[in-house]
């Protein structure tokens, strides 16, 4: 006696457009902005998402206080600062100004 043969369902293929022209079901090192993908299934059925990549704020320097020289000459000031925005770890890199 033979074995029944079962027909496994049809996967559907599916095609992806990006509102950037590409092709593929995923996109890489894009600017932040809003991107819309839209899906067609093997039976031309279509769904279309939204996609927001927010974008990072820009690193600021705020100034908190400015410690003043005690007298001429001397290494008593000082600058407190800290930052903000941007994204990670901070590096502070400090350059002694002319004058």
């Amino acid at each position: 006696m033979a074995a029944p043969l079962h027909q496994l369902p049809e996967v559907p293929a599916y095609t992806y457009l990006w509102n950037t022209g590409q092709t593929s079901s995923s996109i890489t090192n894009v600017a932040g902005g809003s991107y819309t993908v839209t899906v067609t299934d093997s039976k031309g059925c279509t769904t279309s998402k939204p996609v927001l990549v927010n974008t990072q704020s820009s690193v600021q320097i705020v100034i908190d206080s400015i410690i003043q020289l005690r007298c001429f000459g001397q290494n008593t000031g000082a600058i407190l600062t800290h930052a903000t925005g941007g994204s990670g770890v901070y590096t502070y890199t400090w350059t002694p100004g002319s004058g």
